[in-house]
């Protein structure tokens, strides 16, 4: 996985890669995922 520091905007963009791959297997770390956003 590809990671620079770049703040929030490259957290989404590793997260987003670790989905398509298969990282994000349950709700519950989808809501953590989105409420680390908030």
């Amino acid at each position: 996985m590809c990671v620079k520091t770049r703040g929030v905007e490259d957290d989404q963009s590793s997260s987003v890669s670790m989905a398509v791959h298969g990282n994000f297997n349950s709700d519950d770390v989808k809501r953590s995922f989105l409420e680390s956003f908030r």
